[in-house]
């Protein structure tokens, strides 16, 4: 399951997001690796086991298995949720609540399924931000 429907007009860095590791040309792999670690390597990196070995990984010159490059296409994403996503449940301004916090507990070893499910958790939360900003603006 998708997202969104992907087309070459998709921006680059979407594709990436959203496309299934085991598809992915040694360009688009190479791609996804000197780009899905643009984080703050202490505050977003470092504190992830999973995150930290496989920047270690690249760091090291060592191979990426599809399933390292499952791992780091989530991690890669979580790393930029907010501390209370990645921590607890936010219930967000249309009622419904976003969490990641699974995804972090889980750590490694994620699939394809995961990784829509984490997307369509940061599409939950782009929903809310005009509404939240509107609850903002009234409580002034």
């Amino acid at each position: 399951m998708q997202v969104w429907h992907l087309t070459p007009e998709t921006p680059r860095t979407l594709r990436h997001l959203n496309a299934p590791a085991d598809t992915l040309s040694a360009d688009e792999r190479e791609t996804r690796l000197s780009t899905f670690f643009a984080a703050d390597w202490h505050q977003q990196i470092y504190p992830y086991p999973r995150y930290r070995a496989l920047f270690e990984q690249r760091v090291g010159g060592d191979a990426f298995t599809v399933q390292d490059l499952r791992d780091l296409q989530m991690w890669s994403n979580l790393a930029w949720f907010g501390v209370e996503f990645r921590t607890a449940e936010v219930v967000l301004p249309d009622g419904s609540i976003a969490l990641v916090k699974r995804f972090v507990e889980k750590g490694e070893g994620f699939t394809d399924v995961d990784i829509t499910a984490m997307v369509v958790e940061q599409y939950k939360i782009l929903r809310n931000i005009l509404p939240l900003c509107r609850q903002l603006q009234e409580s002034r």
